[in-house]
């Protein structure tokens, strides 16, 4: 079955195959039934979930999951931040890492309870099916810790350790896939993050520095391959799970689930351009969120001079903008070394 219980092989299917999140659930509702029957007792469970429909009484443990879950995501984002791409020049200025400590934990600790208070993630902590998003980026976040220990295991010339290192950053990267689809993008990321440090090695550290900060190419090109592998992998296993069988038909997906299938031309390109950049603005000023982002709450976009396409062009404008400052820092800092 997909993710929402209907069979693979029938033409309703939205062929979004998520075991994992399956699996937790399944072991939720087991976990359940035990404490329940064995150390809460009928009565005190029969209070507690009178009104619910899951079975043996009580959503209880799922949500403690949901919560646990992001509690080690969070976790992981913090730690994810201490991982500067300047970690390895710092080791030889003692007193500039002494200065920079500081610092690098102190935006650590705000991009933590940033992203741990953000109100959107509401949405993918409190709501049970959510969970999909959750162990997407468990596992997407486990896979690039993996990726950075494999390159300083390179860096200390420990072939072993980072061969260790980029099979657990592949199985990472399977499971993320297999937690919720859009996780396959990841490698991009990664590969990207190698050229972007690659490129920034020249102008944040000395000749004598750059070495240690940057490995050799033999490690971003092993990496590259591992990742590409991965997303290679997972594209082929979908392409065998649903191998021959029936599309689901654009006339059997109702309006509200996707309307933007519905579309047509221009109007089809104008509405997921403008439901990107909706939530790019809810990650910045989320004012107005809600459970399920269908018509209603984001209606389609028929004109290129519509006002909801300000958003488009202001979310455009300031990636450019973003991303020159970036260059001219760059450029900048390059030439004072």
């Amino acid at each position: 079955n997909d993710f929402w219980g209907t069979p693979i092989t029938s033409p309703l299917t939205h062929k979004s195959y998520r075991p994992v999140v399956v699996a937790s659930f399944r072991t939720d509702a087991i976990i359940t039934e035990i404490v329940n029957k064995y150390v809460l007792g009928e009565k005190w469970v029969h209070e507690l979930g009178k009104d619910s429909d899951i079975e043996h009484k009580g959503a209880w443990m799922f949500h403690w999951t949901n919560i646990l879950l992001y509690a080690a995501v969070c976790y992981l984002v913090v730690d994810t931040v201490l991982l500067p791409a300047t970690n390895a020049a710092l080791r030889s200025n003692r007193r500039l890492k002494e200065q920079t400590v500081s610092s690098k934990h102190l935006g650590a600790l705000v991009a933590g309870l940033w992203f741990a208070s953000h109100p959107i993630h509401t949405e993918c902590v409190a709501q049970l099916v959510g969970r999909a998003e959750v162990l997407a980026a468990l596992f997407c976040l486990l896979g690039t810790k993996f990726h950075g220990m494999a390159k300083s295991q390179a860096k200390s010339k420990r072939p072993l350790g980072m061969l260790v290192s980029c099979v657990a950053m592949m199985i990472c990267l399977f499971l993320a896939c297999l937690c919720k689809e859009t996780a396959v993008v990841l490698p991009i990321v990664l590969i990207g993050t190698d050229i972007a440090v690659a490129l920034l090695a020249p102008a944040v550290s000395t000749p004598k520095e750059k070495g240690m900060l940057v490995t050799k190419p033999s490690f971003p090109l092993f990496a590259a391959f591992c990742a590409i592998s991965v997303t290679l992998g997972y594209l082929a296993f979908r392409s065998w799970l649903f191998a021959g069988h029936q599309d689901l038909a654009e006339d059997h997906i109702l309006i509200v689930d996707n309307f933007v299938l519905h579309l047509s031309g221009m109007d089809k390109l104008r509405t997921a351009l403008y439901i990107q950049a909706k939530y790019l603005q809810l990650l910045f000023w989320p004012s107005r969120i809600s459970c399920d982002y269908s018509l209603g709450v984001i209606e389609p976009v028929f004109s290129w001079t519509d006002p909801s396409m300000m958003l488009v062009y202001g979310a455009i404008i300031g990636l450019l903008a973003i991303v020159a400052a970036a260059l001219d820092t760059l450029i900048k800092t390059g030439n004072s070394t």
